[in-house]
Parts: C-alpha cells; sequence; structure tokens
C-alpha cells in the first residue's frame, strides 16, 4: 500500500494546487441574499419644562415653559435567539451537514458573547408533507429557520408566506423572496476547478468519473467546474458523469444514497476511470474496494473533507465552510434588520 506521504507527494505542482485548492474551499461560501438591510429605530417624545429669567432694566422676569423634543433611537438587540433546522437529508450528508454544522460553531459563538441561542433541527423530510409540516411547527417556534429548498421551492415558499415575522434561509438556486425568504449557496465550482486541475494531472488512464445527484444548476455549475479543470491541463482527459436520480428505486432522496453512489462510481472504475469527483457521497467505498484489490484510484471529497471516510484513496476534498453565512443570518435576526 503506498503511504500518506506518497499520496499527497505526486509533485510539487500537484501539492502547491493541493493547498490551494484547500485554501479556496475555506473561502467558498456565499453570504445569504438577503433584502437591503434596514435601520431599526424608535421615536420617543420626550417633555422637559424650562425655568427662562430674563433681566428688562432693573426688573428680573422669570417664565416656565414646557418644550417636547423628538428623540430617535436605535432597536435593542435581542438577547435570545430560537434557532430551527429543517433538512431533506440526514445531517451525516455532507451538504446539510455543512449547515448543521456551521449552526453549533456559531451558536458557540453567540453563547460565548452573553446570547442565549435555542437551536434545535429535524432531518430525513424527504417527503413534501413531511417536509411541509416540519416546516410549520419549526416557523411557530422560530426566530429563524434554516432548511434545503431544492426539489420543495414551492412548499417552502408558501410556508414562508405565512409567517412573515419569521427569517427563513434557505439553500436555493432562485431568487430570495420578500419579506422573510432570503436565499444562500456555496461557491464550491472554484475550488472544483482546481481539483479538476489534480484529477487531469494524476490521471493514468485518461478517464475520469463524477458520481453526481441530478442535472440542476446547483449540481452542474460544480461537476462542469471539475471537468474544465483537468481539460486545462490535459486536452486527452475524457469524463464520464453518472446521476443518481433516476438509479435510485421511487421515492427515495438523490441527494443521498451512498449505495447506489458506490454502485454507480463501481462501474466508473470497471469502465477505466481511476479519479472519481464524489460529489454524493457513497462513491468513495467503491474506491476503497478497488484499491484493496490492488487499482491505482483517487476520489475528489465534495462540501466535507472526506479524509477521515477514505484516506486510502482520497486525494483531496472541497470543503464548505457556512460559517460566515449564519454569522450574518445571526446578526441581522438579532439586531430586527432581516427584512
Amino acid at each position: 500500500m503506498k503511504s500518506k506521504k506518497t499520496v499527497n507527494g505526486v509533485s510539487k505542482a500537484i501539492a502547491v494546487l493541493l493547498v490551494l485548492v484547500v485554501i479556496l474551499a475555506l473561502v467558498a461560501v456565499l453570504e445569504p441574499v438577503l433584502l437591503p438591510t434596514k435601520t431599526v429605530t424608535t421615536t420617543n417624545v420626550i417633555t422637559e419644562t424650562k425655568t427662562l429669567v430674563t433681566t428688562l432694566g432693573a426688573a428680573t422676569v422669570t417664565e416656565t415653559r414646557t418644550v417636547e423634543r423628538t428623540v430617535t433611537v436605535g432597536k435593542p438587540l435581542k438577547t435570545e435567539l430560537v434557532v430551527r433546522a429543517v433538512f431533506q437529508t440526514p445531517v451525516s450528508e455532507p451538504w446539510d451537514g455543512a449547515i448543521h454544522t456551521a449552526i453549533l460553531a456559531v451558536k458557540e459563538e453567540f453563547e460565548a458573547k452573553g446570547i442565549k441561542v435555542d437551536y434545535q433541527f429535524v432531518d430525513r423530510k424527504i417527503d413534501p408533507k413531511e417536509f411541509e409540516l416540519a416546516l410549520e411547527d419549526a416557523a411557530k417556534v422560530a426566530d429563524i429557520v434554516f432548511l434545503d429548498a431544492f426539489l420543495k421551492e414551492d412548499i417552502a415558499r408558501r410556508v414562508a408566506q405565512k409567517y412573515p415575522n419569521v427569517a427563513f434561509a434557505a439553500g436555493s438556486e432562485y431568487l430570495p423572496a420578500p419579506p422573510n425568504f432570503a436565499v444562500f449557496d456555496n461557491w464550491l465550482h472554484q475550488p472544483a476547478f482546481l481539483a479538476g486541475v489534480i484529477a487531469g494531472k494524476i490521471t493514468k488512464t485518461n478517464k475520469i468519473g463524477v458520481v453526481a445527484a441530478m442535472e440542476i444548476n446547483e449540481v452542474n455549475r460544480i461537476v462542469n467546474a471539475f471537468i474544465a479543470g483537468a481539460k486545462s491541463v490535459n486536452p486527452n482527459v475524457k469524463a464520464k458523469v453518472v446521476y443518481l436520480l433516476g438509479n435510485i428505486p421511487p421515492g427515495e432522496s438523490p441527494w443521498y444514497h451512498p449505495a447506489t453512489a458506490k454502485r454507480l462510481a463501481k462501474t466508473l472504475i470497471d469502465l477505466g476511470a481511476d479519479v472519481i469527483f464524489a460529489e454524493r457521497v457513497g462513491a468513495e467505498e467503491a474506491a476503497r474496494e478497488a484499491y484493496a484489490e490492488g487499482k491505482e484510484v483517487w476520489v475528489v471529497g465534495n462540501m466535507a473533507d472526506q479524509y477521515e471516510r477514505a484516506p486510502e484513496v482520497t486525494i483531496t476534498s472541497l470543503v464548505w465552510d457556512m460559517r460566515p453565512t449564519v454569522r450574518v443570518a445571526f446578526e441581522r435576526v438579532l439586531a430586527g434588520t432581516w427584512a
């Protein structure tokens, strides 16, 4: 077996690219697209009594007047925050896991500042009715609700309209909706391009594979960037993309189906691919089995560092740091400036 040093030491150029991928991935986060911030103020009318003393020649005249003045002051920040999250997949899936992990981290940061944060979540809400009921339950008690709205945009936006005083922060490929529905997404197509450069450099068969969820904009931009990066350094590379959607049982989630991802990755490896971009978790297991059989197959992880899941075969991962987005969301809700 090859040591980690051998894997990561393909060449100095590859080592530099690995560092660049990590750096870009750590900052690859998009602030939530919110409506313009507003300044929240309160206006108070203060009544004051003033005594005026005026000297007229030898006489002194004393006059009392009542004066009203208007003072505008900023709204005091909330000191408690109720946060709820509704996820379609288990939080062990990297996309929703990145959001969940970030909320937990930022919760600790704010509590260290004296802000009480009540955070609860539900996951595996792939059924449309269950998803809607979970959103309703969350909105009834929360100041802010985080969710992934992909494939359920109509449900998410309909619930948000019913609760205009609750902030909704949704993973989405569409625009925000006033007054309370903000959207966010990652910026992982940039490190995906660099990961593709690595793939193009290390492939020996000139065949790379991608195991992805489905053909939508959110997925395509990352997959296409990976392939473009590979072809930029190796024009002979041929890429094969396979999707979970269409290969999973009816009613199950294309976002999280590790067994199907593994099966599809095994097919790509059998076809000669020696670098697999695991856009969906599970593909790395096929690479591990191939490696154990003596095949030289590498994996690029997505959303989270995949090294611990498959240390023998993971060459790099795209890592989504969602904490800056969660911080912005918390701050605006606490300040009353969400919308």
